[in-house]
C-alpha cells in the first residue's frame, strides 16, 4: 500500500508543498488552502514578503481529472493577492510534466506563472533568484 501524504512548509522565502502517494482530492485541497491561508496571514503580519509556491510532486501517484486540476488552480488563484505570482512544479516523469502543463494553463487565468522542473534545486533557484 502506498503512503498518502501532502504536507507544506512555510518559510520566510516560499511556501513548499510535498505530495507522496495518491492523496484524496478533497484532503489535498484542504491542505492547499491551509498552507495558503498561513502564508497570507504571515505576509499580513509583516513576516516576510509575498511568497512563491513550490509543489514537489516527484513521489506523487495521483491520477487527476481535468476538473480536479482546474480546482487546484482555482484555489491557488483565490490567494493570488497574497502570493508573488510564481509557482514551481517539480516532476519526475513525462506524465506529470504534461499534467503540470495543463495546471499551468489553468493557473495562468489567475495571473500565476508556472514553471516545471526536474529537480528541487532548479525549481527553488528559479523561485528565489529569477526576476519577476
Amino acid at each position: 500500500m502506498n503512503a498518502m501524504a501532502i504536507s507544506y512548509e512555510l518559510t520566510q522565502d516560499l511556501l513548499h508543498y510535498t505530495v507522496e502517494g495518491d492523496v484524496d482530492h478533497a484532503v489535498g485541497l484542504d491542505v492547499l488552502r491551509r498552507g495558503l491561508e498561513d502564508a497570507a496571514a504571515a505576509t499580513g503580519r509583516g513576516e516576510g514578503r509575498a511568497r512563491p509556491v513550490l509543489f514537489d510532486i516527484r513521489k506523487s501517484a495521483e491520477s487527476r481529472a481535468a476538473e480536479e486540476i482546474r480546482a487546484i488552480a482555482t484555489v491557488l488563484g483565490g490567494f493570488r493577492e497574497s502570493l508573488d505570482g510564481r509557482c514551481a512544479v517539480i516532476v519526475a516523469t513525462p506524465l506529470y510534466y504534461g499534467v503540470s502543463r495543463m495546471f499551468s494553463t489553468y493557473a495562468e487565468e489567475y495571473g500565476i506563472e508556472i514553471e516545471i522542473f526536474g529537480t528541487l534545486e532548479e525549481g527553488t533557484f528559479w523561485l528565489l533568484n529569477a526576476p519577476h
